[in-house]
């Protein structure tokens, strides 16, 4: 996108609009403004360009043909190249416009348009207002010159501006629409469309991944080859959704997830909403891929295969290919007994006029899965890429089975092609499998435990669940948690656990939290081995279901995949166990029992890799293949324990580039079907790694393969055919005839070899076999290129670790070297140098080095050391392939120079002594594995090898004979550089003084001691002093301490630096301050308290420096910025930086310290808390809030203002004069903008102390989810620079978690219905504990999308009488949640008394849908008469809605006495036919207190006015008993699940015996029940929907109530046995009842 046309032109300006718009015309910017970036307009669709107007333009209202009419060159090039061929000018003004004020209103309402939108200002200027992915308002400045475009379908507005003038050109392609299509517009076809393409980039990423992960899958089978194949999948629903598709001419093995095109969907021509970025041309199948989905609906995407067997099938069937009684058409969707069609066209020339034939097709086979093309291949279809490419796969099975049965072959025969015997799953352990044992102990472990002090009190709503997660594993464990103090218990514990490793789901799932958290921000990224990527495509190229099962959360394993530093590695991985979804521990075999299930495998078919030992015996326990992966850093693994072991690592050339070149005898010409073999050296191997060993001698897809017949073509090379690998043989089958004595180069990639290949003796033979076609004679020729040079395998799992008591990289520093590696091959010898770059005769000095051998944990006692030279050491032992050994080298010393350093091991081979026996075996296999084997113990064929002495009991000249590396080297790691060594400027550990360690300290004093090791800095060499970032050094306050000598002040210069290793980028630019030394710095000096000795001479020094500026966020400041000190001193004679004068030159460097010293820690200037009134944390209370700070510092504004700015939670209003007492001693004044507030102090400093700011504001709704208060202080600045706050200005800044809101009232929201769209009562019912007054009102808040309304219906039920108003608005300033709102209002007279229940009926309609509603939560809120809130609840949550139809229409008693038989009359209306094959019961529960049990066997269904069964009544289930009363107050109707139930109302009459009096919530509840889905722990788990129906009035409508008595046995069955017919009073009730007939009226 361009924002202007050169550098120097304005651009357009955007950014977020205010939440409430009080007038249009207005900027309506945020508090703070934020601005919109070009790149994220870009991403909506909004292009923007800059022309100043220059043309001759036509005038008002006259359209033309703008190619004659237009003289402007830059707006000719915008229209040519985007297609505009119409246009008009529009002037916009009261005097110009018609109707001016209704146009501008209609402008302004929100509206899509089936084209782009072009508007190009002329003159005056005026807003767009456009919808960014989340809905929000971003508002765009247009001015004289700006060209905007807005793509079809986005949602928009426009308004003028303040000037109320605006002149524009509309551009248009073809006849111009101007019908705006208002909002809700999103079904239609250009909303669709915009969705899309502009809103659909995660869903549409993941499908090029899954596409391209497909076809390699099928290149693997033989179904892609060459450049054939394609794909095309819908990215979203919808029938108009756009369609992703591969390219033509790309090899599907090279394909990238880049190369895909994104077009139009059905309906949308052939337009290319997307295109790669290389010259590629659309696939032909595209057109047909488009057919297919204009004409099937119900397909997704469509996969195109050219496979040996579809032709074959193609070929022998007629119209309509049938397949019967085969299980795997169950993958294409037809049942196992039924019938798999699928029709068969004819090929045609192009691929494009297949189309008329293959409709024709589909309408013979409606739900056909596929299309046959004969002589072509096969379209085979799916919902879901996913699903396409399953089908695909079953029906590849299928035709190769029609192709085996009719050619004949038996069972015994070899398949057309052979069937993979690996496993189809792959299950990847994580900590030392794919990622580094380090990362997650040294890396994740201490960032979870650091950051989850500050993570805790933002947590919002997970901090509930997380606290329960943390109690209930305290009360498993027996031990306490304090509840009392949940927050501070969750961060106590979390670091006990971390630092005890403890494994529970608690600490799991919380730390999964605090990881996302990282990796979000970018402070985590996900440490791979360098061979985890390269296996897992591999894998998934093969076919194979990569799957990661560790101790770790789901969450948190794919995290560490999705934000890896070798990218996102989720599109590879099929699923995600950790110990609770596998329903055991890694080291318990049901877990791999239950993973198999979950996977749809048999365990025999998957193949677990671990690091672990016991996790790979309960693996295999259950089953599975498993194998153990031998990593760096990983425990070392027991002998003979059974398992195959995997070595893995990262040594930095895994790989060896070979480039080969073949003649041919001239008289030598390949034809079809030739074979051309190049066998390398044992050990080679060229093919892409397979995890299953068995596969490994099978001929597959080669590592990195090129013919250079391109790359070379003035040697006029023959083309190869693509080779197939196993191993380390090459093999190349000719397809079609070649050049007679052609000649080859290409370049294949081997892994590593693990055996040695002598140079002269080793070779690589190529071979080609040959058959005359007239002769049939058979011809077989060879040839022999020896190696030019030896390759040794390079040592497994290298590491060297430098450790010193001072420091490790210091010249003469003494220390210890670590050293762990791992044999390819066994040896007897053993070869460690290091050397100086500079000077190969120096090093690293070994000679009185104290050596320790380890085999693992065992220490090796028979080693034979020598000491050839200072920096070389030998030791002869027996060096076991596949070990891991150790060496540990005690008291080595640096070299007393400066340099790099780098080091040098090999192991060799004792020689073959003389007589030795070898097997016939080993002698066929060539010199190389019989010098192998000489010198060890043979039993193979009864021959006996002469026995030698060990290795440690040799001589020691012999032993230094075997070094030859030409003839007995094996395993090598050579020139590896290590740390360079450097000499030492060393800071005495407890000198680094800082006078004031708080941010924004303006002039402070730093101080240091140092020691110089060894010798001495020279004079005339300079001292520099590098501060960290920042920071700011003060010129001329250099003073040196006595003992420290005299120098030249440089001044302070800002210079380019190399930075340490660890940092990026390479060079960081710092300011540095610069001394030259007029005296030797030394070393040593005479001792004290005795002068003969010489003691090390320690120097001080001091200077002054400027503190950072308070960071935004302290926790990532400590994080990312390096606050290190450097000293170096370097030999640089001259000014300026170095001998460029602007960057330090590393050359000269003679002594460093090297960022010893990590910092001083800086502390925050001002410590907060804020604290509510008593009882002011109540949602929407207007409160006073205590502010209380404690400054550190003085700040003085040296006669100027000082500013308190506070920033309170989104939410918060302050008022606008928001001090709480006026006059206020310290604050002249305070300005309230909605959670900002920013007070003027009275005085202009700020002593140092206890503060307090005393404020006015009101409460949000409820607690926010980022309940952050902030408060810093400005001075010297005026009081607009205060509320804008801009980060350079602030002095001292406060950071604390405010209070939380009290959601105290006791209320509940029930709906007659949850039906979509449909009208409906709400029930309030509410027990407040303050009193309302006259006058008070009673405030529900619905959730967002949901309407309410005072008309048709507002019944009071037991609440006092008042008048009801209905209103729309959001919670307050900066919410977007627009709700309804009913505003009762108590009548004069009436209250509402603390501890009462009351009950009231709202008429609302549900909405259609909860997508895209911001808030689903209800709400109420008391007020008193003043409209002061007494108390709230705000955190009621919504109910899920229904699409059943069916409504309670009346409830009808034939009495109301207490303890009366009673006939009621039920009314339910279905809407529309409903099928009950997910419903069985209607469940009808009254409210407690009403027995159903007397009269169950009365109930009856009377609708249709029968008393027995007519036709239009429920269908119910006579076999399980029509109706049953399983409870007293519940009635369960038993329906026939077979059946309906018909459009229509029904008439139930229910016999029931009445309470004592009516309950409070009188609510009778009818429900549709899927048994099968309920659930003894939730009761609402089986309810498809429930109804609520005002019950009827029980009682005697006196002040006085009838007593509750219980029923006597003879009583109920009295009730129970009497006819529905018979007056309900009875003689057994006649004392109770009569003596109460007084009090009837």
């Amino acid at each position: 996108m361009v924002l202007a046309e050169n550098g120097d032109a304005p651009g357009i300006e955007a950014w977020y609009m205010a939440a409430e718009v009080k007038d249009q015309t207005a900027e309506n910017r945020r508090t703070p403004n934020k601005p919109v970036p070009p790149a994220a307009l870009a991403d909506l669709g909004v292009l923007a360009y800059h022309l100043p107007p220059t043309g001759d333009y036509p005038p008002k209202a006259v359209p033309w043909e703008p190619k004659s009419g237009i003289q402007d060159p830059k707006l000719k090039l915008i229209r040519d190249a985007r297609g505009y061929n119409y246009a008009d000018i529009i002037t916009c003004s009261e005097e110009c416009l018609p109707d001016y004020h209704n146009k501008l209103k209609a402008f302004f309402e929100e509206h899509i348009h089936s084209d782009e939108e072009v508007r190009y200002i002329l003159k005056g200027s005026g807003y767009f207002d456009v919808r960014d992915g989340q809905d929000q308002w971003i508002r765009l400045q247009l001015n004289e010159g700006d060209l905007i475009v807005l793509p079809e379908g986005i949602y928009h507005r426009f308004t003028m501006d303040s000037k109320n003038f605006t002149q524009a050109m509309r551009l248009f392609k073809g006849v111009p629409v101007w019908t705006p299509i208002n909002r809700p517009a999103d079904t239609h076809l250009s909303r669709e469309r915009y969705v899309a393409r502009f809103g659909q980039l995660a869903e549409e990423q993941k499908l090029r991944s899954a596409i391209v992960a497909c076809l390699k899958s099928f290149f693997q089978q033989g179904w892609c080859l060459g450049s054939s194949g394609a794909m095309a999948a819908r990215v979203g629903s919808g029938a108009h959704a756009p369609v992703l598709a591969t390219p033509s001419g790309v090899p599907k093995e090279l394909l990238a997830e880049e190369d895909l095109f994104l077009l139009a969907g059905p309906g949308g021509g052939s337009e290319q909403l997307k295109e790669p970025t290389k010259p590629l041309k659309v696939s032909d199948s595209a057109q047909v891929f488009s057919a297919i989905f204009e004409k099937r609906a119900d397909v997704g995407a469509v996969c195109h295969i050219h496979s040996v067997a579809s032709v074959l099938a193609a070929a022998d069937a007629g119209e309509v290919l049938e397949v019967r009684d085969l299980e795997m058409i169950k993958g294409l969707g037809v049942p196992g007994d039924g019938v798999l069609q699928v029709p068969v066209i004819d090929n045609k020339a192009r691929e494009p006029e297949l189309v008329p034939d293959l409709l024709r097709a589909l309408d013979r086979v409606p739900n056909a899965p596929a299309v046959l093309v004969r002589d072509h291949g096969a379209y085979i279809f799916g919902s879901t890429a996913e699903k396409a490419k399953i089908a695909t796969e079953c029906f590849g099975f299928i035709l190769d089975v029609l192709e085996k049965r009719a050619s004949g072959r038996t069972s015994s025969e070899a398949p057309l092609k052979r069937q993979r015997r690996g496993p189809s799953v792959v299950l990847l352990d994580v900590e030392g499998t794919t990622t580094p044992i380090t990362f997650v102990k040294d890396k994740l472990f201490p960032f979870a435990a650091a950051s989850v002090d500050n993570w805790v009190p933002a947590a919002g709503p997970e901090l509930s669940e997380v606290c329960a997660q943390f109690e209930a594993q305290c009360i498993e464990d027996g031990a306490a948690f304090d509840a009392t103090a949940p927050i501070k218990e969750v961060r106590r514990l979390t670091k006990e656990w971390i630092a005890k490793d403890r494994k529970v789901s608690a600490l799991k799932d919380l730390q999964g939290r605090l990881w996302r958290s990282g990796y979000e921000r970018g402070e985590l990224k996900g440490q791979m081995f360098e061979d985890t990527p390269k296996a897992m495509s591999a894998w998934t190229a093969a076919g194979q279901r990569v799957a990661i099962f560790s101790s770790g959360s789901r969450e948190a394993q794919r995290l560490i995949f999705q934000y890896s530093d070798k990218g996102d590695l989720t599109p590879h991985i099929a699923a995600y166990f950790d110990p609770k979804a596998a329903q055991a521990s890694k080291q318990e075999a049901k877990a791999y029992t239950e993973i198999a299930l979950s996977l749809g495998i048999d365990s025999s078919q998957g193949l677990f890799c671990t690091d672990v030992l016991g996790e790979a015996k309960a693996a295999s326990e259950a089953g599975w293949q498993t194998v153990l992966l031998v990593r760096p850093g990983n425990a070392p693994l027991p002998a003979g324990h059974g398992f195959r072991e995997v070595l893995g690592g990262d040594d930095e050339a895994q790989e060896l580039p070979i480039t080969a070149a073949l003649d041919l005898p001239q008289d030598l010409t390949p034809t079809p079907g030739d074979v051309l073999i190049v066998a390398a050296p044992v050990s080679f191997d060229f093919a892409v790694p397979v995890p299953d060993a068995s596969l490994e001698a099978d001929l597959r897809n080669c590592r990195d393969f090129r013919d250079l017949a391109l790359d070379l073509p003035s040697l006029q090379l023959g083309p190869l055919p693509r080779p197939r690998c196993a191993g380390s043989t090459i093999q190349f089958t000719f397809l079609s005839p070649g050049a007679t004595g052609g000649s080859f180069r290409f370049r294949a990639v081997s892994a590593w070899p693990t055996q040695t290949a002598v140079a002269g003796q080793d070779a690589f033979v190529a071979s080609v076999r040959t058959t005359d076609a007239s002769t049939g004679l058979t011809r077989t020729v060879s040839g022999r290129a020896p190696l030019e040079a030896a390759v040794a395998p390079r040592f497994g799992d290298f590491s060297l670790q430098r450790t010193s008591g001072i420091r490790a990289d210091a010249v003469s520093s003494v220390g210890d070297i670590q050293i762990t590696f791992r044999p390819r091959q066994s040896a007897q010898a053993l070869s460690l140098t290091s050397r100086l770059q500079e000077s190969s005769r120096l090093g690293i000095v070994l000679s009185n080095a104290d050596l320790e051998v380890t085999d693992g944990p065992q220490l090796v006692k028979e080693v034979l050391v020598l000491r050839p030279a200072a920096s070389h050491l030998v030791l002869a032992a027996d060096f076991a392939a596949g070990r891991l050994f150790g060496l540990r080298l005690r008291n080595v010393r640096n070299p007393e120079v400066t340099g790099n350093i780098f080091w040098t091991l090999r192991s060799f081979s004792r020689p073959q002594p003389r007589g030795t026996l070898v097997t016939a075996a080993e002698a066929a296999a060539g010199p190389t594995v019989a010098a192998a084997a000489a010198g060890q113990s043979l039993a193979s064929g009864g021959v006996t090898a002469i026995e030698s002495a060990p290795p440690h009991e040799v001589a020691a000249s012999e032993v230094l004979q075997w070094l030859d590396w030409t003839t007995q080297g094996r395993d090598e790691i050579a020139d590896l550089e290590a740390t360079p060594v450097r000499g030492l400027l060393q800071i005495v550990p407890s000198s680094p003084f800082l006078e004031s360690s708080f941010f924004d300290f303006p002039d402070t004093e730093v101080a240091f001691s140092i020691a110089v090791l060894p010798g001495q800095a020279d004079a005339g060499q300079r001292f520099l002093i590098f501060a960290p970032d920042d920071w700011q050094l003060i010129p001329d306050s250099f003073v040196p301490i006595p003992n420290f000598p005299e120098v030249e002040d440089l001044g302070v210069l800002l210079c380019w630096h190399e930075a340490p290793p660890f940092l990026q980028p390479v060079f960081v630019r710092k300011p540095v301050y610069a001394l030259r030394l007029l005296q030797d710095l030394l070393g040593t000096i005479p001792c004290r308290f005795n002068p003969a000795l010489m003691c090390e001479n320690i120097v001080s020094f001091r200077f002054r420096a400027t503190t950072p500026v308070s960071p935004v966020d302290l926790v990532r400041w400590r994080a990312e910025s390096n606050q290190a000190w450097l000293l170096q001193v370097d030999s640089h004679g001259g000014g300026g930086c170095g001998p460029t004068p602007d960057r330090l030159s590393p050359e000269l460097t003679r002594f460093t310290n090297d960022a010893h010293f990590t910092g001083f820690l800086l502390k925050e200037s001002l410590v907060l808390q804020v604290v509510a009134e008593p009882y002011g944390n109540i949602p929407r209370r207007a409160s006073i809030v205590e502010v209380r700070f404690l400054n550190q510092n003085v700040l003085d504004s040296h006669g100027s203002s000082i500013f308190v700015r506070l920033e309170a939670p989104i939410g918060v209003e302050f008022a606008l004069g928001c001090l709480a007492a006026v006059p206020d001693p310290d604050y002249a004044g305070c300005e309230g903008i909605g959670r900002l507030a920013v007070a003027q102090r009275t005085q202009g400093t700020l002593e140092s102390g206890q503060h307090t700011l005393v404020l006015r504001a009101v409460n949000p709704i409820r607690t926010p989810s980022s309940n952050w208060w902030t408060l810093q202080t400005f001075a010297n600045v005026t009081a607009a620079a205060a509320r804008l706050g801009e980060f350079p200005d602030v002095r001292q800044r406060g950071r604390v978690m405010g209070f939380e809101l009290a959601q105290a009232l006791q209320a509940t929201i029930q709906p007659s219905s949850p039906e979509k769209e449909g009208s409906v009562q709400i029930f309030l019912w509410l027990r407040p504990t303050s009193y309302v007054p006259a006058g008070g009102r009673v405030e529900i808040h619905a959730a967002q999308a949901f309407e309410l309304s005072c008309t048709p219906s507002f019944i009071l039920l037991s609440m006092p009488p008042g008048t009801c108003t209905a209103l729309h608005a959001t919670s307050g300033l900066e919410y977007t949640d627009d709700h309804d709102i009913i505003d009762f209002r108590v009548a004069e007279g009436h209250f509402l008394l603390p501890n009462n229940e009351y009950e009231l009926s709202i008429y609302a309609r549900n909405p259609g849908t909860l997508d895209g509603v911001v808030s689903t939560r209800w709400g109420v809120l008391l007020r008193d008469d003043h409209g002061d809130v007494l108390e709230a609840n705000m955190e009621i949550h919504s109910y899920a809605l229904t699409a059943v139809g069916m409504q309670a229409l009346s409830l009808q008693p034939s009495v109301s006495v207490p303890y009366a038989r009673n006939e009621v009359r039920l009314q339910l209306s279905f809407q529309r036919q409903l099928s009950l094959t997910a419903i069985s019961e209607v469940r009808i529960e009254a409210p407690p207190g009403w027995d159903f049990r007397p009269l169950c066997n009365l109930y009856l269904d009377v609708t249709g006015g029968c008393d027995s069964r007519c036709t239009f009544q429920l269908p119910y289930a006579e076999e399980r008993g029509h109706h049953i009363c399983p409870e007293a107050n519940v009635l369960l109707l038993l329906l026939d699940q077979t059946a309906v139930i018909q459009e229509g109302v029904f008439v139930l009459l229910l016999g029931v015996v009445n309470p004592a009096a009516s309950p409070s919530q009188n609510l009778w509840k009818i429900s549709l029940i899927n048994s099968a889905a309920t659930a003894a722990d939730d009761p609402n788990a089986g309810q498809v929907t429930n109804l609520l129906i005002p019950g009827f009035f029980v009682g005697f409508r006196q002040s006085l109530q009838l007593p509750a008595l219980p029923l006597t046995d003879e009583a109920f069955q009295a009730l129970a046995s009497g006819s529905r017919h018979r007056p309900w009073i009875m003689t057994a009730m006649t004392a109770t009842v009569g003596c109460c007939l007084g009090w009837m009226h």
